[in-house]
């Protein structure tokens, strides 16, 4: 098990084990989550590793990578995906909503005084653009 203060596991092996060890002490469940795939230096083993134990039932995958082929190709077909790519108009819409919302509550208030309309009205704009340059 994982300690207060420890770091993620840092090769294959080390995840094998853990995991392995999880289940060996009646863990129904573990949950794996691997984030940015795309960056591993050892992917290619830890692709291997995903696909070996997807049968099992007790372990549930959380997998976030960048749109690379090699990963496209083995997990595909395993896994269910939501590409956030495709989903940036609706991302867009629910950002921009929820800063309309933020900027009516309280702490903003100052900004609804009509001498500060003009600097409202340049923060909305630029979280706005600042919003849809980063989807």
């Amino acid at each position: 098990m994982m300690r207060l203060g420890q770091g993620p596991p840092s090769s294959v092996p080390a995840l094998v084990g853990l995991t392995e060890r999880c289940l060996g002490l009646g863990s129904r469940r573990v949950f794996l989550i691997i984030d940015a795939l795309d960056e591993c230096t050892n992917r290619l083993d830890l692709l291997q590793y995903i696909c070996a134990i997807i049968p099992d039932k007790r372990i549930h995958i959380l997998v976030t990578s960048r749109h690379e082929l090699d990963i496209i190709e083995k997990l595909s077909a395993s896994f269910g995906t939501i590409s956030l790519a495709d989903e940036s108009s609706n991302l867009l819409q629910d950002m921009q909503q929820h800063l309309a919302e933020e900027l009516k509550t309280p702490k903003w208030n100052h900004l609804h005084h009509p001498k500060n309309s003009d600097m409202k009205k340049e923060l909305e704009e630029t979280l706005f653009k600042d919003t849809e340059r980063n989807m």
